[in-house]
């Protein structure tokens, strides 16, 4: 359980170690990070914005998640999100970090009565199955399999 104590919120301290965390993601078959100078930028933007939550695993990153608050609507009392990013690097997989990234996710969707929504890749899917979740591959997620936490208020 020593994860849990591991998982922050990122500051822009952690800049240049979560720039390295993206390029090794895209190294996984993720889209390509974009240079330093307009990484640095949006990633100090999206640390100024309360509809953001940007979390980081260790003191040198070994992991993080991203996923952002879209926001009401005027027809609905609750607020749809998306979960952008879970990366956990390979060496330390399998050891509760991302477990522990989605109960902190999954509390800040619970706390602003959220429906959080994204797609993963095929090889994340036991993963997420393994915390009780079952993919959606209808129409366009035959690809990138969907999942859904609903928090909405009763």
């Amino acid at each position: 359980m020593i994860a849990a104590m591991l998982i922050r919120t990122a500051t822009v301290a952690d800049g240049p170690g979560l720039y390295q965390l993206a390029l090794a993601f895209d190294a996984t078959g993720g889209n390509t990070t974009a240079p330093w100078d307009s990484y640095r930028a949006r990633f100090e933007e999206i640390l100024a914005d309360d509809r953001m939550l940007m979390l980081v695993a260790g003191s040198e990153p070994i992991g993080y998640a991203l996923a952002q608050d879209y926001g009401r609507n005027p027809r609905r009392v609750f607020t749809t999100g998306r979960l952008h990013d879970l990366f956990v690097l390979a060496e330390h997989r399998r050891r509760g970090v991302a477990r522990h990234f989605m109960e902190h996710v999954a509390g800040w969707a619970r706390s602003r009565g959220m429906i959080l929504d994204w797609q993963s890749r095929w090889d994340a899917v036991p993963f997420y199955e393994s915390l009780g979740l079952a993919p959606d591959t209808v129409g366009d997620q035959a690809r990138y399999p969907g999942f859904c936490l609903d928090y909405r208020p009763a």
